[in-house]
């Protein structure tokens, strides 16, 4: 009976422990993810300006290498996150990055004109990206401020994580139709 009774002490005690070695844990992990987001969109926001003055490929190809970073950047933390939002940011860095590249065709070599409709459509784009990561800006405080908390949550709290969401969606749509507009030089 009382060795019984020590095994569920030992038993109990063990399991408190974990929960609590967990917790912590957790919350790390929350506080590194807010981090994530906000370093994210406060690099997205700062490319968002870029190409409102594009109108050459060597502009383009400009702005292209602070996207890849962007992607790859949250695309290794994707891959150990359990969000939608996560990918979802990886995934329009890369597309915006993929959709660009003709358009920075030949940089090194010899300057090109981008066509005029393909220099405002990546203008909308550039809005686009700027009013969208506006919205994880709005919300920095929070999750950069409040230890522990999941900013999936957060967002979700704020009904703001939908409106990203689409928001995100909404640049890789601008994206394929800056990709497949022709002709894409004067």
């Amino acid at each position: 009976m009382v060795l019984g009774v020590l095994v569920l002490v030992i038993s109990f005690g063990f399991n408190v422990y974990q929960y609590l070695a967990m917790t912590g844990k957790q919350e790390t992990i929350n506080n590194i993810r807010g981090h994530i987001i906000v370093s994210w969109a406060r690099e997205m926001s700062i490319i968002s300006y870029y190409p409102l003055d594009a109108t050459t490929n060597d502009d383009v190809d400009k702005v292209r290498p602070l996207l890849y970073t962007a992607g790859e950047n949250i695309a290794m933390s994707a891959d150990v996150s359990d969000g939608e939002l996560y990918f979802e940011m990886a995934v329009t860095s890369m597309n915006v990055y993929e959709s660009l590249m003709p358009y920075a065709e030949n940089s090194s070599q010899f300057i090109r004109i981008i066509n005029p409709a393909a220099v405002e459509m990546i203008r909308i784009m550039a809005n686009k990206i700027g009013d969208t990561v506006g919205l994880l800006i709005d919300e920095e405080i929070e999750l950069t401020r409040r230890e522990g908390t999941d900013p999936i949550q957060l967002l979700k709290e704020k009904g703001i994580l939908d409106q990203v969401i689409s928001g995100l969606a909404d640049v890789r749509n601008q994206a394929g139709q800056i990709y497949d507009f022709t002709p894409k030089f004067q």
